[in-house]
């Protein structure tokens, strides 16, 4: 949905999904990456250092820390 546009529908689905599954990093970075796409920086930026969080050893640190870099 995200990407054909659909922001915000896109995330009130990924927020439902992370509501039902709140320790699941990959759907809180994809999160994220929605925020992203609809311009709203302050949160995408709180879900990723949320992510930060997990440490260095988590499978998603790189490209949390990459994104994070960008805003």
């Amino acid at each position: 949905l995200s990407a054909n546009g659909e922001h915000q529908r896109a995330i009130n689905l990924q927020t439902k999904a992370l509501e039902l599954q709140p320790g699941n990093a990959t759907l809180r970075l994809h999160l994220a990456k929605m925020y992203v796409a609809a311009g709203d920086k302050p949160r995408a930026k709180a879900e990723l250092e949320a992510l930060a969080q997990l440490g260095d050893k988590h499978p998603l640190h790189g490209e949390t820390q990459a994104l994070l870099k960008t805003l």
